[in-house]
């Protein structure tokens, strides 16, 4: 599993905590993929990781007393959005038949990347966002009501 975590130190207790950073096992499933300082004051951390119930009891005894600390599961799709700012519609289709972040059928799939194809083929914002109106007026069109009602 994948999470984001927001940690902002109490500037009082920064020396304890990074001693207590220090100490001890970490978890075998802990992996850190990012640690991002944001600007501003307080001094706010991004911690992006993988890890089991085991590795957020970690993030939570290693944090939690030392700063505010918000933890969340998040699904990564970078794949999908990097392959948006590469503008490779192929690779994403393909992505997008072998992800695993967001359940969906193979038809809405094919609508998926029907709706990016449009954007893709627009001459302008515009024209993108009127290809994606008539998109949405034909899907919704193609879709039991009850389906409808469950992705809005």
């Amino acid at each position: 599993m994948t999470f984001l975590s927001r940690f902002s130190v109490d500037d009082a207790r920064q020396h304890e905590w990074i001693a207590c950073l220090w100490q001890g096992s970490v978890p075998a499933s802990m992996t850190v993929r990012s640690w991002l300082y944001l600007p501003g004051e307080p001094r706010t951390v991004l911690l992006i990781w993988d890890g089991d119930d085991d590795a957020r009891r970690w993030v939570d005894r290693t944090f939690g007393p030392f700063g505010r600390l918000h933890t969340e599961q998040v699904a990564d799709a970078t794949p999908g959005m990097a392959m948006a700012v590469d503008r490779d519609l192929v690779g994403f289709e393909r992505w997008l038949r072998t992800q695993d972040v967001i359940e969906m059928t193979a038809d809405e799939q094919r609508r998926q990347v029907e709706l990016r194809r449009r954007g893709s083929a627009a001459a302008s914002p515009a024209e993108a966002i009127e290809a994606a109106r008539q998109w949405r007026a034909e899907t919704d069109e193609d879709r039991p009501q009850d389906v409808q009602n469950s992705t809005r």
